[in-house]
């Protein structure tokens, strides 16, 4: 098969470039299908009709039509789609464009359609009068129609059908190459890898059939699934090219447990999580109920506790406790944590690791709302791993972040990912995406990493509707392979269990709601349907909601108004004030407030003080349950009725309403209040309190008030936020009405909601067993005894590697390991604990012990643990019906073989029918009756002599060991081989060996032959030992078997004669490609030079990495990003909130005695008022003054003084620059000795120096007359000793008696300081040049959301009026990062789009610790550190000097501090 060649289409509409066949890609065939179908419809003849003619793929078509028509179809096309570059992403999936691709190919004619009806007919009138006839009976093999796939022998007419398939009837590949039983396909066209068998690939990949491209003679890495030509000369079937079978590897298979005989599903889910194939996902506020979590837990399921509802650290340590405590125990929780949260992030993730490290049994972490970044989930992932958190879930929302999410599971290969794919038809929050079309994308990449467990959600509630999605089978209807998921979630379908706290009203409201089918439920976009309806949130993000008219309210003041500019709301809210309002009143669970006593509806500044009170107290507290809906609505009541009695005149503190809430219950405080003050009931609110008012219910750290008070520009966050929880307490919102709550429900999940209050544990049980059942059905044909018996379902236990120092013995049905006496040489065990469990204290390797471990096949019977003096001290022998039994004895008597079974267990009859079972299933009848009662001996005799064949479970023991624990290609039958050819021994030796193989099963997979061949030598030698016998070669004979005399071909023949064919082949290999001229060595060639070019690479690489060594060459690595840049120059706005927590601490802390500011405010806090003083300043100083004076209350006088000292201040600063002033203590150094030695150093206050003035004063002092002060300046004149310079002196302390006095200033400087992290020099630094109003460039090498929240709070303390900080990511290491910065600070436009500074001061400090070197011993860290003290620093200088010279800047020298 040959493909056409493709030319991009230039000019659409020209004819000249029209082609009648066009290639089309990216839609599938039904939507290809309508496109042609409504282009026909407006075509004037048939004539003119486009055509489908080609199906290579499900989205890779070719169309054909009249050349004269092509032109108009491909502009049609092209009309339909959407640009590639388009971002789509925030349209629903069903309402976006699709975005085809259209080519013309270079045939010059139609085919494949009816435009070619008449050519097919008078060829086929041709071929018949000339006798190119063919007969359907002389067909030997099938031959598949490339339209359907059918058998074209069935056709009557096999010569007409032929020019009909090759002229008029379309190509559909996908269709004709699948078909049962297919187990190659072989490509014998010239395409290589890039032809037909590229696209059968596509057509049948995840079905195990591989692709084999003949004209291709070698296979690339690039396309592992596609065979080449040297697979058809392969002599093992085995050795050939591989594909990935979906269904085989992940589809689901059942399980029976032995001690209980029950069924369960076999996926990586249940082995992952150690839970069944369906779980309760995460969801806020359903599942942060720990209570109803617990439930799920003790039904047996996997559930998320989920975090979007946990708003402190003390509430998850208080759910997560109570959770152990509900739970079963040795049950895991897992915590489902919104990652775009951060503020939650921030707090949750670190307790989770907290409490995991304390032996809290968390076992897995789900990240919601958002997929980390590479790096960041690197860190997460191995965070969990060190503390033992065993899995980790994401929940991607986009085919991108599915690949995300895969990019992160092959950095972590060994760490088990959970992929949680719910798309757009969840409840709640959801993406724009379609369920199966981002799947359908990503599902082969997904399972290409074997860490991965794939979990679907969204749209289940019973077992019939998800089954597909467990079997694989909802992929069919796209035309691809069963793609299984491991597993299923539910969500909206448990919120109407009986354990949910949604409240009664609101589950009979998600059973009334019908919902809407997997093909329905896009209607929601458009308004409700199925009693769902679906709206973009505040967030931006889709939410399903119940159509509440709450739901509807809210939709449409989104759709209407919320979605317009911000800075629009207000003016829009207020044109239909009195229509919001109402709705608000009628439909809303947050209703106005302003109402008067009679009910009529008002605004704030309408409403009399008691009407206030009393409405908060309304819409607050639960007046039927007589408590606050939260304990911080009782702190917004209080606040107010205190602001109220100020207004109103209360001075004395004793005769406080507040007071009287200890008697007075909350509804009676209006009517109590109105009793003390009776101006209350008629005064209106003053415009302070109506400030007041506003401000408590805004205030930070509260919990969103439950009304709304004003339609401003903050509407849309009053009215959002905070609004999902009052499903859950309906008794909290204004007449218990649910049509007032939001309530979200999926629209798919919701219909299978029909009873209210079902137990979760039938829920759940509904559909698993659900599933079981269906399973059993149709892959065991109803019958749970050909259901494999197991165990346990859950994670396998991973092998150990046995440590050097203990002895291990492996022989026959028994090991034996000898631990070593001396103490720090025991191996350490210990894995993560998730509950008490006394076993693992019990199994704590001892010095000296000497463990024994039985086995029966693979499994190991009992443990025996004996001291070093050789006494029995712990025994555990396996139970039947219960796993392991433990026992701690005394020694007992070696095992004889005149005791029987039933002796040698002890009496425990389920480990006794154990082993009388497995006899059955080796020896049949053969076993007595009552076989536990007799001596192994009798036994034995009763059963007879070996009968010449292995039994049914030593078989099946054997081809599991083979099977699991032997490489590729290592069978049973090379094993058998081997005993024949190198040891001579017949098949029941072999036999023998290989029971005896059974008891020496390495602990993993060995990695090749050679491992292999030598552990089977291994156990060769314990047989011979065991036996007694010595080994004949294989001409010698054939061991005891009766065999010497049959010939016998060794393995080394065998693999010479298959050297030699190998040979041959490749002799007439070479003769074919020479004859066709072609050079095998070509490819071999290129690929030897790029591997020398490669080699030549990689040798520099590693002399550079030799010379410069890792930490060099990883220390120069680049940070700088401008984009990074985080810029901090509101001093406004902080020495506001500044001044109002020093007055407000003041007022807290009134006394009678406080005379002055110095009472309240240090001599540093005046100053950085002084440094920002402001007229905005001075207007919030000059109000808080009246606001405390109107007050008339004389307790207040000490912080009205305070505020008017402290406005005269900020006054009389106002046009002066800002000033750094030196205003903290100085400190000298002490140390402490104690009586044991213990060296201990501080800094102290230094005496009779309170502040620098005296500090500096006594270092000025002269020891005696004529004597230079004690700290003084010298110079060195030339050719003369060092001298003191009493001018520079003088010069010195007159600096530093300004610092201590009025102050430096830097008002108008900028200054670049690097190294200024937490605790260094430079940081002191850049806090004295804020102050005195410099603007800073500062650079930090470890840029994160911790290092700019330090260097904000640098900023808010000490940045002056008019300073500004600028922070950069930076390592001074760099070369290219420093020409960065420069260019940056330097240069306003262009690329760099910098600050456009042109620097006062440079001060670099950057350095890294080179602590220790010698000489002797400096290394790559000493070059590195050499390279950022040293060498780059006059790197920055230089760079600083050029682009000073380039702009002009010649007569403004920059001062470099070192």
């Amino acid at each position: 098969i040959k493909f056409p060649c493709y030319q991009v289409l230039s000019e659409p509409n020209s004819s000249s470039e029209s082609r009648p066949m066009v290639s089309v890609q990216g839609i599938t065939k039904p939507v290809l299908e309508r496109f042609i179908a409504r282009f026909n419809i407006h075509q004037s003849s048939a004539t003119e009709y486009a055509y489908l003619a080609v199906v290579n793929t499900v989205d890779q078509f070719i169309a054909a039509c009249k050349t004269s028509s092509s032109a108009n179809f491909v502009a049609f096309l092209q009309s339909q789609s959407a640009t590639p570059d388009k971002d789509q992403s925030r349209i629903p999936y069903p309402k976006r464009k699709p975005v085809i691709y259209v080519q013309y190919t270079t045939i010059s004619a139609p085919s494949n359609c009816t435009l070619l009806e008449a050519a097919a007919e008078e060829a086929y009138t041709v071929a018949v009068k000339k006798g190119w006839v063919f007969r359907s009976e002389d067909m030997q093999i099938a031959v598949r129609a490339s339209d359907d796939g059918h058998d074209i022998r069935t056709e009557s007419d096999l010569t007409q059908y032929l020019f009909s398939a090759i002229c008029v009837l379309p190509v559909d590949w996908p269709q004709a190459t699948r078909h049962p039983g297919v187990t190659h396909i072989v490509d014998f066209g010239p395409g290589g890898l890039s032809g037909f068998g590229l696209l059968a690939y596509k057509n049948i990949e995840g079905m195990g059939v591989p692709v084999i491209c003949a004209g291709a003679l070698v296979s690339r890495s690039s396309k592992p699934y596609l065979g080449s030509k040297a697979d058809l000369f392969k002599a093992d079937l085995a050795d050939v090219t591989t594909a990935p079978n979906w269904l085989a590897e992940f589809g689901p298979k059942l399980a029976r447990t032995a001690y209980d005989d029950q069924l369960h599903i076999d996926t990586p889910m249940s082995r992952v999580l150690g839970a069944p194939t369906v779980m309760v996902a995460g969801m806020t506020p359903t599942t942060a109920n720990e209570e109803f979590v617990a439930a799920i837990k003790r039904a047996g399921y996997h559930v998320e506790l989920g975090g979007g509802a946990i708003f402190t650290e003390s509430d998850l340590e208080r759910k997560v406790d109570d959770l152990v405590k509900l739970a079963k125990p040795g049950q895991g929780i897992t915590l489902n944590c919104i990652y775009m949260n951060q503020r939650q992030w921030s707090f949750q993730y670190p307790a989770l690791l907290r409490l995991r490290s304390k032996g809290v049994p968390i076992v897995g972490l789900c990240i919601g709302g958002g997929v980390p970044s590479p790096d960041s989930a690197t860190t997460i992932i191995d965070s969990l791993r060190s503390v033992g958190i065993r899995h980790v879930s994401f929940k991607p929302s986009t085919a991108e972040s599915i690949r995300h999410v895969i990019n992160i599971a092959k950095a972590h290969a060994e760490f088990p990912i959970v992929l949680q794919w719910t798309g757009g038809r969840a409840g709640g929050h959801h993406s724009f995406e379609d369920f199966h079309q981002p799947m359908l994308e990503t599902y082969a990449a997904i399972r290409a990493c074997r860490n991965i467990t794939l979990v679907a959600g969204s749209g289940f509630g019973d077992a019939e509707g998800s089954l597909p999605y467990i079997t694989g089978d909802w992929s069919a209807e796209f035309g691809r392979a069963p793609m299984p998921f491991d597993g299923i979630l539910l969500g909206s379908r448990v919120m109407v269990a009986k354990e949910a706290g949604t409240s009664l009203a609101a589950k009979e409201l998600i059973v009334a709601a019908p919902g809407l089918s997997n093909s329905e439920w896009h209607k929601t976009y458009d308004g409700p349907a199925g009693g769902i309806t679906t709206f973009t949130s505040e967030y931006g993000e889709l939410n399903h909601l119940l159509a509440t008219r709450a739901a509807v309210l809210v939709n449409d003041l989104r759709s209407t108004i919320l979605s317009q500019p911000r800075e629009k709301h207000a003016a829009l809210l207020m044109a239909r004030k009195d229509e919001i309002i109402a709705r608000l009143n009628r439909d809303y669970l947050r209703p106005w407030f302003g109402r008067k006593a009679d009910g009529s509806v008002a605004d704030l500044e309408g409403m009399t003080y008691v009407e206030v009170i009393g409405r908060l107290v309304e819409l607050m507290f639960v007046k039927s349950q007589q408590r606050w809906i939260h304990e911080s609505y009782r702190t917004v009541v209080l606040d107010f009725v205190a602001r109220a009695e100020r207004r109103l005149g209360s001075d004395l503190p004793e005769m406080s309403v507040l007071l009287d809430l200890r008697n007075v219950a909350p509804t009676e405080l209006a009517l109590s209040f109105t009793a003390r003050y009776p101006a209350a009931e008629s005064q209106l609110l003053h415009s302070e309190e109506i400030q007041f008012f506003v401000s408590i219910c805004k205030r930070r750290g509260q919990k969103p008030v439950p009304f709304i008070f004003a339609l401003d520009s903050d509407f849309s966050t009053a009215f959002s936020k905070d609004s999902i929880w009052q499903s859950e307490d309906l008794d909290a919102i204004v007449d218990q009405d649910p049509q007032r709550v939001v309530t979200q429900q999926g629209p798919v999940a919701t219909r299978y909601s029909t009873v209210v209050d079902e137990p979760v544990k039938d829920i759940l049980d509904g559909v698993y067993h659900g599933h079981v059942a269906a399973l059993l059905s149709r892959d065991y044909g109803g019958d749970a005894s050909n259901v494999p018996a197991v165990e346990y379902v859950g994670a396998q236990p991973q092998p150990v590697s046995l440590p050097a120092s203990v002895k291990a013995l492996m022989a026959d049905s028994m090991r034996t390991y000898q631990l070593p006496d001396a103490q720090d040489q025991l191996p350490d065990f210990n894995g993560s604990s998730y509950v008490d469990n006394y076993v693992p204290r019990a199994l704590q390797p001892r010095a000296g012990q000497c463990v024994t471990v039985s086995m029966v096949g693979d499994q190991p019977q009992s443990l025996e643990i004996a001291d070093s003096s050789g006494a029995t001290v712990l025994k555990i022998e396996r139970n039947s019906g219960c796993g392991f039994e433990l026992n701690v004895h005394h020694p007992v008597a070696d095992v004889s073989a005149l005791k029987s079974i039933k002796a040698l267990v002890g009496g425990k009859s389920t480990l006794q029918n154990e082993i009388v079972g497995d006899l059955h299933k080796e020896f049949g009848s053969k076993v007595p009756d009552k076989a536990e009662e007799l001596s192994l001996r009798d036994l034995a005799a009763a059963i007879g002599a070996f009968g010449g064949s292995l039994g049914k479970h030593t078989q099946a023991q054997l081809a599991r060991l083979f099977g699991s624990k032997m490489p590729g290609g290592f069978s049973l039958s090379s094993a058998r081989s081997i005993l024949q050819s190198t040891y001579g021994l017949g098949l029941q030796r072999q036999d023998a060996l290989l029971l005896v193989a059974l008891t020496m099963e390495p602990p993993s997979r060995l990695s090749g032959n050679a491992e292999a061949k030598a552990w089977l030598g291994t156990v060769a030698e314990a047989y011979a030992a065991k036996e007694g016998v010595s080994y004949a070669t294989a001409s010698a004979g054939g061991g005891s078997s009766g065999q010497a005399g049959a010939p016998i071909i060794s393995s080394a023949e065998m693999e010479k004669m298959q050297q030699k064919q190998h040979e041959h082949t490749c002799q007439q290999i070479q003769v074919l490609a020479r004859y066709g001229g072609m050079d095998l060595r070509e490819g071999t060639r290129l690929v030897e030079r790029e591997q020398a070019n490669s080699s030549k690479l990689q040798a520099k690489l590693d002399r550079v990495s030799a010379e410069l060594g890792d930490e060099l060459m990883d220390g120069v690595q680049p940070l700088f990003d401008a984009r990074k840049a985080r810029n901090f120059d509101s001093s406004w706005n902080w020495v506001r909130q500044e001044a109002y927590e020093l007055i407000q601490q003041a007022i807290a802390n009134c006394t009678s005695d406080s005379a002055n500011i110095s009472a309240h405010v240090d001599d540093a806090s005046l100053q950085r008022l002084k440094n920002r003083s402001s007229p905005g300043l001075l207007q919030m100083l000059a109000g808080s003054l009246s606001i405390l004076q109107a007050a008339n209350d004389d307790s207040l006088e000490p912080a009205i003084r305070l505020v008017s000292e402290l406005h005269s201040a900020c006054e009389q600063a106002l046009n002066q620059p800002p000033a750094y002033r030196e205003l903290s203590a100085p400190t000298g150094p002490h140390v402490d000795i104690g009586r044991d030695g213990t060296v201990t150093y501080s800094e102290i206050p230094r005496p009779d120096e309170p502040s620098f003035v005296e500090f500096v004063k006594h270092m000025r002092q002269q020891a005696a007359q004529d004597t230079p002060p004690l700290i003084h300046l010298k110079i060195q004149p030339e050719g003369s000793a060092w001298l003191h310079c009493a001018e520079l002196s003088a010069t010195y302390y007159e600096g530093l008696s300004e610092i201590c006095g009025s102050g430096l200033s830097f008002a108008g400087k900028t200054a670049l300081v690097t190294g200024c992290g937490r605790g260094s020099i430079g940081a002191d630094i850049v806090c004295g040049l804020l102050s005195g109003g410099a603007k800073v460039a500062a650079t930090t090498s470890s840029f994160s959301r911790k290092t700019t929240l330090f260097f904000e709070d640098m900023y808010r303390t000490h940045g002056a009026q008019g300073s500004e900080l600028i922070v950069v990511p930076f390592n001074q290491g760099s070369t290219g990062d420093i020409k960065q910065l420069v260019d940056y600070i330097y240069r306003d436009s262009g690329a760099a789009k910098g600050l456009g500074w042109d620097l006062d001061y440079v001060i670099p400090f950057a350095a890294v610790s080179d602590i220790g070197s010698l000489a002797t011993n400096l290394g790559s860290h000493s070059e590195f550190a050499q390279r950022v003290l040293l060498t780059n620093v006059m790197r920055l200088l230089g760079g600083i000097k050029d682009t000073k010279e380039q702009l002009g800047y010649e007569t403004r020298p920059s001062l470099v501090v070192l």
